[in-house]
C-alpha cells in the first residue's frame, strides 16, 4: 500500500527541509526589514495592506503546519497536541517581533495574528485528515 506525500513517512531530506522551514517561521522578519532596506522593500511590497498581512500569516502557518505534520505523522491523530504546538509557533513569532523591533506590549492585533495562524494550521490539519480518510476508504483500511 503506497501512501501519498500527506500520509506516508517522510524522507530525511523532506524532514530536514520541513524542520528548517518550521524554525524559520518564527524568525522576526519585521526586524530584518528594519535592518535591511532592500528586504523592507520586498517584504512590504508583498505584504502591503492588512489583507495581505492576514493572508501572509495564514499561509505561513499553513506551510509550517504542513511541515510539522510531515515531520511528526503521529500528530495527525492528536489535534490538541498539534494545535498546542502551532499555538506555540504563533506566540513565539509574535513575542520575538515584540522583543526585537516593535518594543511595545502585546496588543489585540498580535492576538488577531495568532488567531489567523491557528486558523491556517487548523485548515491544514483538516486537509491532512480528509486525505488520510479518503486513502483509508479507497484501500478499505478503516
Amino acid at each position: 500500500m503506497k501512501g501519498t506525500i500527506l500520509t506516508s513517512t517522510p524522507h530525511r531530506l523532506v524532514m530536514g527541509g520541513a524542520a528548517l522551514l518550521a524554525l524559520t517561521a518564527v524568525f522576526p522578519f519585521g526586524w530584518l526589514a528594519h535592518q535591511w532596506p532592500a528586504f523592507h522593500t520586498v517584504l512590504y511590497f508583498v505584504l502591503r495592506g492588512e489583507s495581505a498581512h492576514i493572508v501572509g500569516h495564514f499561509l505561513l502557518m499553513s506551510v509550517v503546519g504542513t511541515a510539522v505534520l510531515l515531520i511528526f505523522p503521529a500528530l495527525r491523530h492528536r489535534p490538541a497536541v498539534y494545535l498546542a504546538i502551532m499555538l506555540a509557533f504563533g506566540m513565539s513569532q509574535e513575542i520575538l517581533q515584540l522583543l526585537s523591533y516593535k518594543k511595545r506590549p502585546f496588543m489585540g492585533a498580535d492576538l488577531f495574528d495568532i488567531v489567523v495562524d491557528l486558523i491556517g494550521a487548523t485548515v491544514i490539519f483538516a486537509l491532512f485528515r480528509i486525505v488520510e480518510a479518503r486513502r483509508e476508504d479507497a484501500h478499505g483500511t478503516r
